[in-house]
């Protein structure tokens, strides 16, 4: 049977008494006032009976937990997957561990997720969710009692919260420059089904403003998450005048282009396909996916910078940050 080390064990172990092991292994000022060699016998005696510090006691005596969470879609969607292991990567650099409870982007289901985290009392929270609003009662309630959170990904939605948010104007930008520079003046643009009902869908609304700028034609259609739906979008397209599409995930784009290909469509030969994301994975793919990248990097980086300014002041005042998006050329699209 496995025994757990106490301090008292140490301290026997040693010949001082438990308070003191304490305030050496706690790192206590009072540590310094100790004989070098005390504090370094008692630190061999833990490293040598495999001592494991209750995460428990630390949290009580703190008031903290060292412990964040993440509220996000899916991690069978490569987007997520790999908002989540960047934020795990960034929050351990950061000293932290990173509970992720990841959800369907359905309102009871994010409330749920959300209740489940906080239950189990996490420092501060990153909220990469689809439903929860302004009007949202628990959005309310966190607001109200300065709970630390941040939205991400989500822009100007919230008057109250912290929101860091890809900029999605550069990135269209170059790749609607990139698209009438191969000829084409027409580009359809397919956005998540989910987007037709809210006040705000900041990648197809981006797009139209940029296409006016750019003096395209600007077209919209609207598609599900699912792979079938995907493909069957694809197959829609394979028999369209269209000849040039953004869409709005990579997975979305993956799916568009199996669809084309089923139909005999060839990619970029018949259709130019860009998608938006620009995952890791989007370059494994063949063709390879021309993308409008979000930098999942940054949108982390940026997010735990302002988590934990408001988790050491409940009182600092709301942030919005912009991170800019960027085109990267792949083989769905022609060179030019």
């Amino acid at each position: 049977m496995y025994m757990v080390t106490t301090l008292a064990d140490i301290a026997q172990h040693v010949g001082v008494d438990v308070s003191t092991v304490s305030i050496v292994l706690n790192d206590r000022p009072k540590a310094q006032r100790l004989l070098k060699e005390t504090r370094q016998r008692i630190l061999d005696a833990a490293r040598e009976l495999n001592y494991q510090s209750s995460f428990t006691a630390r949290a009580l005596a703190s008031g903290k937990t060292s412990t964040l969470a993440l509220v996000c879609g899916g991690i069978d969607n490569p987007y997520f997957a790999q908002i989540a292991s960047t934020a795990l990567e960034q929050a351990a650099k950061l000293g932290y561990h990173l509970l992720i409870n990841a959800v369907r982007w359905e309102q009871e289901e994010e409330r749920r997720g959300v209740q489940m985290l906080l239950s189990r009392q996490v420092d501060g929270m990153l909220l990469h969710t689809g439903c929860l609003n302004d009007d949202s009662p628990l959005l309310k309630q966190l607001i109200k009692d300065n709970y630390p959170i941040v939205m991400l990904n989500l822009p100007k939605r919230y008057q109250h919260v912290s929101e860091v948010y890809s900029d999605f104007y550069p990135g269209l930008l170059a790749a609607v420059t990139h698209l009438k520079a191969l000829g084409h003046q027409q580009v359809h643009f397919v956005e998540y089904l989910r987007m037709k009902h809210q006040p705000v869908a900041p990648k197809s609304v981006t797009f139209d403003k940029v296409c006016r700028e750019l003096g395209v034609k600007a077209s919209v259609s609207y598609c599900d998450l699912s792979t079938e739906a995907c493909m069957e979008k694809g197959r829609q397209l394979a028999e369209s005048p269209h000849q040039a599409v953004i869409a709005y995930s990579d997975n979305a784009t993956i799916g568009i282009i199996n669809g084309l290909l089923e139909l005999g469509r060839d990619v970029p030969g018949d259709m130019d396909v860009i998608g938006m994301d620009g995952t890791r994975w989007s370059e494994q793919y063949n063709p390879s996916l021309a993308c409008v990248v979000q930098d999942d990097v940054q949108l982390i980086s940026q997010s735990l910078e302002i988590l934990l300014a408001k988790i050491k002041n409940p009182q600092m005042p709301c942030s919005h940050v912009a991170v800019p998006t960027s085109f990267r050329m792949g083989r769905s699209v022609g060179m030019g």
